[in-house]
């Protein structure tokens, strides 16, 4: 059966779209990652110089401090020796601080730039995505909220939590993980029978059943595949090229995608976005606001959301297996 999914057709459309305009603003994209990065380099530079005038200023202003307090005028060579010593001894390291230091501080703060060499491309589709959020996604949640009292918006994403079990069901168990496998499989059976549809969390409530989402770009992580580079889906948002990939994969794991018709994908893709901005409208609100470069902003808070849920699934799946393989053992 075909799958009608309309992230199915953007996303063919964008990857059209990047093959043409990377090739074009590639050159663009690196004389600004080596601008950002110089700039970059001179920032760190002038903190470890600051750093050190300040250790240097602190560690000459401390002699002075104690000779104040200790009033032994016999003993007044002494403390000068020693003083003089001191200062021969802070001189040393202000001369380990060498261009290595600058460098480092360098590589470390340019390798944040490192994934991101689409820049150019990344913003424009990034400020594409703002404007429709803008004049569209978020007076649409606005209303949303303001009709739809709490308790019903928890039982849509409930809804769209239990729909997307097959998803991370099919990924738990590549990722050889049964425990998460054995919870998704009986959340989503108990969520869609007694929970009505899955709008009720009946397996999370009444029975104490929880599971961790799971997803094919976590999965290609798993195995070892870098992230590449950074990436922004127009419609979709912050992903990279493995993650990108991934959901290309889970299309086929999402039941509402085998519709007979193209309403029911459509219409899921609408309400999880709505349900999305929801959930993190005063979060997403505070950062166009008050960031001086949302883009970053939500680059960086992608990135480390990603890394944090492909440790902790690693962390669930080695604990699972280890619990499983003790069990064995007992069991023999």
């Amino acid at each position: 059966m075909v799958l009608y999914n309309s992230r199915r057709y953007v996303g063919y459309m964008a990857m059209l779209g990047v093959c043409t305009l990377v090739m074009m603003g590639y050159a663009n994209a690196n004389d600004k990652q080596v601008s950002v990065t110089y700039t970059v380099k001179v920032a760190a530079a002038s903190n470890v110089n600051t750093a050190n005038a300040t250790a240097q200023n602190a560690a000459n202003l401390a002699p002075a401090a104690g000779a104040s307090d200790n009033a032994a005028p016999a003993a007044e060579a002494k403390p000068a020796k020693k003083a003089t010593s001191a200062k021969k001894a802070k001189k040393k390291p202000a001369k380990k601080t060498t261009v290595k230091d600058d460098d480092a501080a360098f590589d470390d703060a340019a390798d944040t730039y490192d994934n991101d060499p689409w820049e150019p491309l990344n913003r424009a589709t990034f400020g594409f995505n703002h404007a429709v959020d803008t004049v569209l996604l978020r007076p649409v949640t606005v209303g949303y909220r303001f009709v739809v009292p709490q308790q019903g918006r928890t039982a849509v994403t409930h809804f769209l939590e239990n729909l997307y079990s097959p998803v991370v069901f099919v990924n738990s168990l590549l990722q050889a993980d049964p425990q998460n496998s054995f919870a998704t499989l009986w959340r989503f059976i108990l969520n869609t029978t007694f929970g009505f549809g899955g709008l009720h969390d009946f397996a999370g409530e009444e029975v104490g059943l929880h599971n961790r989402p799971a997803d094919l770009g976590e999965t290609f992580a798993f195995y070892g595949a870098d992230a590449g580079p950074y990436f922004v889906i127009p419609l979709m948002g912050p992903s990279d090229v493995r993650d990108t990939l991934g959901r290309g994969g889970d299309l086929f794991f999402f039941p509402p995608n085998y519709a007979d018709s193209w309403v029911w994908p459509l219409s899921i893709d609408a309400a999880d976005a709505i349900d999305g901005r929801s959930r993190n409208m005063e979060l997403i609100d505070n950062i166009y606001k008050s960031s001086l470069d949302p883009y970053a902003t939500f680059r960086s808070a992608y990135q480390q959301k990603r890394a944090e849920d492909i440790r902790r699934g690693k962390a669930s799946r080695d604990a699972a297996q280890a619990h499983a393989t003790g069990a064995e053992a007992t069991t023999h």
